[in-house]
C-alpha cells in the first residue's frame, strides 16, 4: 500500500518561506518514497477565525491551490482538499463528535465562553481532515502529518479518535519552525518577519538587510570583537539552502573576519534565485 503526507494551509495567510520549507519536506517524501501528498485548505476555519466574508476565503483557497500546485509537487500524486467543496469532511466530523466532550476541548485548547461555537467544532473537523484519506483510499499503508511541537496536543486528540473509530493512528513528524527575520516567531501580522514568495524582490532584499544578526554596531567593532552566531537569523536561513561549514563560519564570525553584510548578501542571492525558480514553475503551470 501507499503512504500519504498530510499538510494544512490556512488561507488566512499568503505563502511565505516558512510554508515553503514544509512543502520541500513533503516533496522529499514524494520524490524518494513515492508518497502521496494531501494539502488541506480549511476555508471554513479561516472564516471562523478571520474577519472577512466566507466568499473571500473560498476564492482565495482556489487561488492557493493553483499557486501551491506549481511549487514542485508531482501533480499525479498530489491532492487538495478545500473543505467547503468536500462535505465528506463535515460528515466524518459529525461522526467523531460523539467521542469528544466539552471538558476535553477546554483542557486541550483552553476555550472560554467568549469563543464562538465554530471554534469548538474546528478541532473535530481538523481530525476528520487527517483521518478521511484512510476511508477514501482503502489501500493506504499509513498517514504522516508534519507539524510543529505546539500542535502536538491536537494530534493526540486525532490519534485518540482514530483508535475509537477503528482507524490507523496517523504518524507525526515534528519540525522546528524557522524564526522570523526579526528573530521572533514568523507571523502574517508582522509582514517584516516573513519572506513571501510572491513578494517584490526589492522588498525581499530590504527585509534581509534588516534581519537580526549577532553582529556589532559598526564594522570596526565587528572586526575588533567579532560577532555571535547564537541568535543570528541570517545564518539559520543560510543553512536551509546549502550545506555549509558551520565550524569555519563560526570561527570567521567570532574572530571578526566575516562581516554581517557578507552573509546577508549571500542570503539575498540564494533567496532570489530560489524564488525565481518557483515563480518560473508557476508561470509554466499557468
Amino acid at each position: 500500500g501507499d503512504t500519504i503526507i498530510i499538510l494544512g494551509f490556512n488561507p488566512v495567510s499568503d505563502i511565505h518561506w516558512g510554508h515553503l520549507v514544509i512543502f520541500k519536506i513533503a516533496q522529499f517524501f514524494q520524490m524518494n518514497y513515492k508518497s502521496y501528498v494531501l494539502i488541506v485548505i480549511p476555508d471554513e476555519e479561516a472564516y471562523i477565525i478571520g474577519n472577512k466574508p466566507a466568499e473571500y476565503f473560498h476564492k482565495k483557497s482556489l487561488t492557493l491551490v493553483n499557486q501551491i500546485a506549481a511549487l514542485g509537487f508531482n501533480k499525479k500524486r498530489t491532492f487538495f482538499l478545500v473543505d467547503s467543496l468536500f462535505p465528506d469532511v463535515y460528515n466524518l466530523a459529525v461522526k467523531f463528535s460523539k467521542n469528544v466532550n466539552l471538558n476535553t476541548l477546554q483542557a486541550i485548547y483552553g476555550f472560554k465562553k467568549k469563543h464562538c461555537l465554530g471554534m469548538f467544532f474546528l478541532p473535530i473537523i481538523q481530525c476528520a481532515q487527517i483521518l478521511l484519506p484512510q476511508i477514501i483510499f482503502k489501500n493506504l499503508k499509513g498517514t504522516l502529518t508534519i507539524i510543529g511541537a505546539n500542535e502536538d496536543a491536537h494530534l493526540r486528540l486525532c490519534r485518540d479518535l482514530a483508535t475509537k473509530n477503528h482507524l490507523v493512528k496517523p504518524a507525526i513528524a515534528y519540525i522546528q519552525y524557522i524564526p522570523g527575520l526579526d528573530g521572533k516567531p514568523m507571523s502574517r501580522k508582522r509582514s517584516e518577519s516573513a519572506i513571501f514568495i510572491f513578494e517584490d524582490v526589492v522588498n525581499i532584499k530590504n527585509k534581509i538587510a534588516k534581519a537580526l544578526t549577532g553582529g556589532q554596531k559598526s564594522i570596526k567593532e565587528q572586526k575588533d570583537k567579532g560577532g555571535s552566531m547564537a541568535n543570528c537569523v541570517v545564518f539559520k536561513y543560510l543553512r536551509l539552502f546549502e550545506e555549509i561549514n558551520e565550524a569555519s563560519i563560526k570561527l570567521e564570525c567570532e574572530s571578526g573576519q566575516r562581516l554581517c553584510y557578507e552573509c546577508k548578501n549571500k542570503l539575498k542571492d540564494l533567496v532570489t534565485h530560489e524564488l525565481a525558480e518557483d515563480l518560473l514553475s508557476e508561470e509554466v503551470a499557468e
